[in-house]
């Protein structure tokens, strides 16, 4: 056998061990891949994606089962999601979500290791909207502000919203319940929100601060502020 034959033979066997070694990456990359779906992630997408969207764009109530988990992982603080999905007994909408009974259910209860599982996952899903940093310095005289512009702008029309009466609240129910925001919302997330809710709830009635309405970013970042205080 010639020099010239022999290397054809070499490079043609390398050629298979090459072919080979790519095959077996693919087939160990997609086990890694299929492993990669953590527990959480498994019970999201076969149980809370029945009614939740986990992506996609911003829509309206009605073209919704249930609120969009798409960026949750910057909405809720962990502990209180963590307890919340153990024990959903607090509603958010008082009336139904968009108003509609059939939407008023409550909501499935997990075991404590699911719940963990799944505070852990949504924990991951951010939101490109939120700028994180922006409630971090405030005072009690942000708060004091924000209290009287929460007033003077009759949040509580809509919301139920915590008082010192016996009933514990006070307000209306046509949109979410806001007590326990302290604990439930991430400031960031919340101030992002109240700057404009139709972004990420469009074609609702929500209320949207602007300076037409003598409304400004300082009313904004302070009734921020003040809703944090609601535990």
């Amino acid at each position: 056998m010639n020099t010239t034959s022999l290397g054809k033979i070499i490079r043609r066997r390398i050629g298979w061990v090459a072919a080979a070694a790519v095959v077996v990456g693919v087939f160990f990359a997609s086990r890694e891949a299929v492993k990669a779906e953590s527990p959480g992630e498994k019970i999201v997408k076969l149980q809370c994606a029945q009614c939740h969207r986990l992506e996609g764009q911003a829509v309206g109530r009605r073209f919704k089962k249930a609120p969009d988990l798409i960026g949750v992982g910057d909405k809720y603080q962990r502990s209180w999601l963590l307890a919340w999905l153990k024990n959903p007994k607090f509603k958010f909408y008082p009336m139904g979500y968009d108003f509609q009974e059939d939407r008023k259910q409550r909501h499935l209860a997990l075991s404590s290791l699911d719940a963990e599982a799944v505070a852990e996952y949504l924990g991951t899903m951010k939101e490109p909207l939120v700028k994180h940093g922006v409630m971090a310095n405030v005072t009690p005289a942000n708060i004091e502000r924000g209290k009287a512009r929460y007033e003077v702008l009759q949040c509580f029309a809509c919301h139920r919203t915590p008082d010192s009466s016996a009933q514990g609240w006070t307000g209306g129910d046509v949109s979410t319940d806001l007590r326990e925001s302290g604990k439930r919302y991430q400031a960031d997330w919340l101030h992002r929100f109240n700057k404009n809710p139709l972004d990420f709830v469009p074609d609702s009635a929500a209320f949207v601060p602007t300076p037409t309405q003598n409304v400004t970013e300082q009313d904004v970042f302070d009734v921020t502020a003040y809703m944090m205080t609601f535990k």
